[in-house]
């Protein structure tokens, strides 16, 4: 089974991106995201987790969570997504914030071998720079309710 990842097709120019980070970040970010979701679909958490800070400020709405507790809730992902076989990206939003971090926003879509959509959340990513490369250190996800 080949796992199809569309993340890392989002075009520049299909993002909103305010303020400009430019476009060595902007292609920086999206790689890591397509990473980040190629990963799973692969189920390959110890390159999933590689993308992670060692703790994180924030996870799924807990603050100061460890590698250990984000890769447990990565297993339980896979597991409970046993057909996956893509994860999509919409909507991408990147912005630099004050502090020099990054936050990424967009629609995660998840489809099972058949293409049925299992799962439609909208997720807020942020990223900070460690040994001089870009780490998650918040995930915060919310159900996507309309189209």
């Amino acid at each position: 089974m080949e796992a199809r990842n569309r993340s890392a097709a989002v075009p520049p120019s299909a993002a909103t991106v305010v303020p400009d980070p430019g476009p060595d970040i902007y292609r920086t970010i999206s790689n890591l995201l397509g990473d980040w979701t190629s990963t799973l679909v692969r189920r390959n958490l110890d390159a999933h987790m590689r993308l992670y800070a060692p703790t994180l400020q924030s996870f799924m709405g807990q603050s100061e969570v460890s590698t250990a507790t984000v890769r447990s809730e990565a297993e339980k992902f896979v597991h409970s997504h046993p057909d996956l076989t893509t994860i999509e990206l919409t909507n991408l939003q990147i912005r630099q914030l004050d502090s020099g971090q990054y936050v990424a926003s967009f629609v995660e879509h998840v489809e099972d071998s058949n293409g049925q959509q299992v799962e439609r959340i909208r997720k807020r990513i942020t990223l900070r720079a460690f040994d001089g490369q870009l780490r998650i250190v918040r995930e915060d996800a919310a159900p996507q309710t309309s189209s």
